[in-house]
């Protein structure tokens, strides 16, 4: 738990390169695809987004999402 800590203060402190969030964004993007793919995992993630949030999200709204995260939005976070 300490490392967890000492990497999330790390990136607080310091933020994200263009480059990492590329990276994240892409990786999302191919788990979320890949998840719903599936019968059972588009299911949960269709169970999961409305127990949360109490609405139907489409795969194509998770990408919209992930996508539409910018440095200066993830900065004010």
């Amino acid at each position: 738990m300490a490392l967890v800590k000492k990497i999330l203060a790390t990136c607080r402190r310091r933020g994200f390169t263009a480059e990492e969030l590329h990276t994240a964004k892409s990786k999302i993007g191919s788990r979320v695809v890949r998840a719903g793919s599936g019968r059972m995992g588009r299911f949960q993630s269709i169970g999961m987004a409305w127990t949360y949030l109490r609405q139907y999200r489409s795969i194509d709204d998770d990408l919209t999402a992930f996508d539409a995260v910018t440095l200066a939005r993830s900065a004010r976070s």
